[in-house]
């Protein structure tokens, strides 16, 4: 893995002038072991597309988002063919107007929405990771929370091996969450672009 830079030696007066450079998606494909289905579910995979902004700072704003096998391709073609030209260039901060040139790509009135508004969630999700890495604060904060721990929903049980709702039920109860930096490496092949 590369490594990306966590912290911001840019002053908060040049963060304005911290411009786009380079935008790289990974696509994630992970075969689970075991078949997981629902009422209208049926996982044989879990996917998702890393997404990284490089600027001409160093700093890389990163995320990962989706879990749709389907579109994952035309997501990321989406990214590069046509959101990442539009891009290259513009403030990092200046996320309410990268927002709008993304939402763009959401009008024309054949495409399939869904390809888009995941190609603008990509953008946007790492876009915020690099501005709290300009100023070195989680994004939480810059948003004005003051808490450092927060109650958590976790959705899960597809790996049971009982299939009774009692199971979910029995440790069920409300944790506090710290999100220490961590790295996680997946065990499976990934392609770059």
């Amino acid at each position: 893995m590369t490594s990306i830079s966590t912290a911001s030696s840019v002053p908060a007066t040049d963060w304005m002038s911290v411009r786009i450079t380079h935008i790289e998606t990974i696509p994630l494909k992970v075969k689970l072991d075991r078949v997981a289905a629902g009422s209208t579910l049926k996982l044989t995979h879990r996917c998702t597309i890393v997404t990284r902004i490089h600027t001409d700072a160093g700093i890389v704003g990163e995320c990962f988002n989706g879990n749709d096998d389907e579109l994952q391709s035309a997501v990321r073609k989406l990214i590069h063919d046509e959101l990442e030209p539009l891009l290259l260039g513009q403030p990092v901060c200046a996320i309410e107007d990268i927002w709008a040139r993304t939402r763009r790509a959401t009008e024309p009135f054949l495409r399939d929405r869904r390809v888009a508004l995941r190609a603008q969630a990509c953008i946007d999700s790492a876009l915020h990771d690099a501005v709290g890495k300009l100023a070195g604060a989680p994004i939480h904060q810059l948003w004005g929370g003051a808490k450092d721990q927060v109650p958590v929903i976790a959705l899960g049980g597809y790996y049971r091996k009982e299939n009774d709702l009692g199971a979910g039920r029995r440790g069920r109860r409300t944790e506090s969450l710290r999100h220490p930096r961590h790295e996680a490496q997946a065990g499976c092949a990934v392609t770059r672009r």
